[in-house]
């Protein structure tokens, strides 16, 4: 937890840059624009650059291309839903572990479940596990609403928090330095089409976006365009299970269950990434 926490140090703080995407409502920020923001966050406009440079290595007006709608409406036209090499943000293996809701309710013993809370480079992190697989990942400075809503989805299982386990395991969930490239593994539980729609998010690939339409067609459900949004807006564990890289057909960011500046930010950077 130490080690991790050392290389975040490194890090800018997480909303400087949001209140920048913020108050930029999508647009690319002009130079009169950009020192009004540094202004306001009591920052030199160099200094600003430099918290972009330091997050996703390109320049601020770089990170805002990438963001544009223009751009995202491009990678639509030609979106694919891959069928293989299922893989996280940083390339790791993905490992699903699924349980519906009957089958949790007849479990002969409690499941346990240890939970903290750290800093990530996209804010402060609710993260849950069970026997080391991710079963809850929220992004939230409000951690008692966090732990309320993972009691209300595994309610017959025990919770321990232990913020140190909680350090190690984000520690290979995030991109750093220190991140150890080991394979990742979550545990769902949910309907059968709520699993085979949050499967499929997990083909996105890394920088890339795609429809609600695009994912209704990869599972063979092109008609359920409502049912498959329904089911990406109830995905409980954030990142790994990139729903942030699902936006409207018309190349719209919506609201994302854990704040749409949030959703822009991790395409920007997973899109600065990719250009490097």
């Amino acid at each position: 937890m130490q080690k991790y926490t050392r290389e975040l140090e490194k890090v800018p703080d997480y909303h400087i840059i949001e209140q920048v995407i913020k108050v930029a409502k999508g647009k690319t920020l002009s130079k009169d624009d950009l020192e009004a923001v540094a202004k306001q966050l009591n920052l030199t406009p160099h200094r600003l650059e430099q918290v972009f440079m330091d997050f996703a290595n390109v320049p601020l007006a770089k990170f805002f291309q990438f963001l544009q709608k223009d751009m995202f409406g491009r990678q639509l036209k030609k979106a694919t839903m891959l069928t293989a090499n299922i893989s996280s943000e940083i390339g790791k293996p993905v490992m699903i572990n699924k349980i519906d809701a009957l089958e949790y309710n007849n479990l002969a013993k409690e499941i346990i479940i240890t939970y903290g809370v750290c800093l990530t480079i996209f804010g402060s992190c609710f993260i849950a596990v069970s026997e080391q697989a991710v079963c809850y990942l929220a992004f939230t400075e409000d951690m008692q609403f966090a732990l309320i809503e993972l009691q209300k989805q595994w309610s017959r299982s025990r919770l321990v928090r232990d913020d140190e386990q909680i350090g190690s395991v984000a520690a290979n969930i995030f991109p750093s330095n220190t991140a150890a490239a080991e394979s990742l593994a979550v545990l769902v539980k949910g309907s059968d089409f709520q699993i085979k729609v949050w499967q499929s998010l997990l083909n996105i690939e890394v920088g890339k976006v795609v429809s609600y339409s695009d994912v209704a067609y990869s599972i063979g459900r092109p008609k359920a365009v409502r049912a498959v949004a329904s089911a990406i807006a109830n995905n409980n564990i954030a990142y790994i299970i990139p729903c942030h890289r699902v936006i409207s057909k018309q190349g719209n960011i919506h609201q994302y269950r854990w704040g749409a500046a949030r959703k822009k930010i991790m395409l920007g950077w997973e899109a600065a990434k990719l250009s490097q």
